[in-house]
């Protein structure tokens, strides 16, 4: 049984003029931790869970004006850029492996899952919806794009020995 794990504290900004401005790609915190198991010289299992902070997102917020002829029309204004953050990213990946041993070389078979758990975890925002209130306030309902959700995996190597 052996494991290892990461952890990163940083920082991505750009500097704008006289101030920092943080990067879209900003993850505070990352972690990152791997447990493998090899009961035989034959068979692996492999878990793998990562975790950091959510990346930052630029707010939005909404207002109805009316026009001269009396139209209405939904005016969007961001606010402070990268000032709010999306939750935080976190994932399990789990991995069998099996080592036949042949005269010519080794083949590898591993089955595995990307995202075990299944978690959406927000990459991106696809688009803003509106919804006028009947007090004249705009309701701003984020639409978040999520990264990629369970995924199986299977693959054969076959190492050739001299």
């Amino acid at each position: 049984l052996t494991w290892w794990a990461h952890y990163g504290l940083s920082e991505a900004v750009d500097r704008l003029g006289s101030r920092d401005q943080r990067r879209s790609v900003d993850q505070t915190h990352a972690l990152t931790a791997n447990l493998t198991f090899k009961p035989s010289p034959k068979w692996t299992i492999v878990g793998l869970w990562t975790f950091h902070t959510g990346w930052p997102t630029t707010p939005l917020t909404a207002q109805e004006v009316t026009a001269a002829d009396g139209s209405t029309t939904i005016e969007a204004t961001p606010g402070p850029r990268n000032s709010e953050r999306f939750a935080a990213y976190t994932r399990l990946d789990a991995q069998v492996r099996r080592i036949f041993r042949l005269d010519r070389g080794n083949l590898n078979v591993f089955f595995g899952v990307n995202n075990l758990t299944d978690r959406q975890n927000a990459c991106c925002v696809q688009r803003f919806d509106f919804a006028p209130r009947p007090d004249g306030t705009v309701e701003v309902q984020r639409n978040e794009g999520f990264w990629q959700e369970l995924v199986p995996q299977f693959g054969v190597i076959w190492e050739f020995l001299k």
